[in-house]
């Protein structure tokens, strides 16, 4: 197959970006009404309580997908471009089955470890029910990976990021109208919801799936190349799960240090602010499979001003948003009840981190997808080990603020350091032709 051309791949940013954007849009919609309904329906502790569940399912998440869901965008377009239809049927058999095996151990293990730890209550009946979800919330992150790699680029997304809050927010919904949600109580029934929605997610993911992937793959011998294929997604892994963990260890440590209540404040404030994150991630959805054709074929100015370009339609997409929520934040946090515009001070924070975030543009991806995973990881690692280390010194002093302001300041930090780091790769160019694992 030819190699993009930059005017193809430039159009293609513009056209993937701007469904990816209206898909994510849409998303956040339904996302955020997903979340007002449940905030207003449980309270601050019950929202506290679904928080930690779900901040310790997207935890498990970051080992139950192996990293095929990243791996699969730097291998399937490679064997793609090859076409080797073996090679690529072989690869779609190991990058679903893997990952599903390691989610059922996982979820069997974490479930023994809360009964065996935690009291009984409506926390830990929480955390049980989120356990049950990973199996279907890896397959629909896995399934979102493969077919964006096999060029569904918008699609890809609706299973996740549409269908899943909308399912919830349905059930939500009507859960709290026949009070079956209501108070802290109602926290894993509200999980129990969450849940229903990720199996009608992987469900339609799967129904996605069989239908993009070509007739003479799917007839074809699969060459099965197991081993290289599970150590190349590990080490692609290691960084896309140190970034989710980034997004989760404070949420998790504050469970320990703070009451329901506090962590739902905390928590509501990062989850409204993370919504302004939608720019830059269709952003990165339509770049993420070009970068290793461009890295591999030697294209680093191409692939720089790809870069740049990214990262200004991405802050374009977030300044907006960020100061209407400097203007009307605390009003929009009233929509979830009257304990929550005290979250307003951590909206703000987490804003900004997020628009620093955007105007870095898509380091982290373009730095693992062209073969720096390592370097990346240990930057990620880093800067997990400093969230980790602040969460644990601020929190007791200046209360979950202090746990906000470090929470955001490591966000930004460690994207302004991936920005020297990328720069640094381009002036360098590949080494080598790259390869398929």
């Amino acid at each position: 197959m030819s190699e993009p051309r930059a005017t193809s791949v430039f159009a293609r940013l513009h056209g993937d970006a701007a469904g990816i954007l209206a898909v994510k849009i849409g998303g956040t919609g339904l996302a955020f009404g997903a979340q007002l309904v449940l905030a207003r329906a449980l309270g601050a502790d019950g929202l506290g309580a679904y928080a930690l569940a779900m901040a310790l399912l997207n935890a498990l998440l970051v080992f139950s997908r192996m990293g095929f869901d990243i791996s699969s965008l730097r291998i399937a377009p490679l064997l793609l471009d090859d076409d080797d239809r073996r090679g690529l049927a072989g690869f779609l058999r190991v990058s679903r089955r893997v990952p599903a095996l390691a989610a059922v151990l996982l979820s069997g293990a974490a479930a023994a470890g809360v009964v065996l730890v935690m009291e009984p209550g409506f926390v830990r009946a929480s955390i049980l029910v989120a356990t049950v979800g990973l199996l279907p919330w890896t397959m629909v992150l896995v399934d979102q990976g493969r077919l964006r790699a096999l060029g569904r680029r918008v699609a890809a997304f609706v299973p996740g990021e549409v269908v899943r809050p909308g399912v919830l927010l349905a059930g939500a919904s009507a859960g709290a109208a026949l009070g079956w949600i209501g108070g802290s109580s109602g926290a894993p029934r509200a999980v129990a919801l969450h849940l229903l929605a990720l199996i009608v997610a992987a469900l339609l993911a799967l129904r996605l799936m069989r239908a993009t992937v070509p007739t003479p793959v799917r007839s074809a011998d699969p060459d099965l190349r197991t081993s290289d294929w599970i150590r190349t997604s590990l080490g692609l892994g290691l960084v896309t799960g140190l970034t989710a963990l980034l997004a989760q260890v404070d949420t998790l440590l504050l469970g320990s240090l703070a009451d329901p209540g506090d962590v739902g404040l905390f928590a509501l404030a990062r989850r409204v602010a993370a919504l302004l994150g939608f720019g830059l991630l269709a952003v990165n959805s339509a770049v993420a499979p070009d970068f290793s054709r461009l890295y591999r074929a030697g294209r680093s100015r191409e692939l720089a001003a790809l870069t740049r370009r990214a990262a200004l339609l991405a802050t374009a997409a977030t300044l907006p948003p960020v100061l209407a929520f400097a203007l009307f934040g605390r009003w929009i946090l009233g929509w979830f009840g009257p304990e929550f515009p005290a979250a307003y001070p951590m909206l703000l924070v987490f804003a900004g981190g997020q628009l620093v975030n955007a105007a870095c543009g898509p380091v982290a991806l373009l730095a693992t997808l062209t073969g720096h995973a390592r370097t990346t990881a240990l930057v990620l690692a880093g800067a997990l080990a400093t969230l980790a280390a602040g969460v644990l010194w601020a929190t007791p002093r200046f209360g979950v603020l202090g746990t906000a302001v470090v929470s955001a300041g490591v966000m930004a930090g460690w994207n302004l350091v991936m920005v020297v780091v990328v720069r640094a790769i381009l002036r360098k160019g590949p080494e080598d032709g790259g390869g398929h694992g």
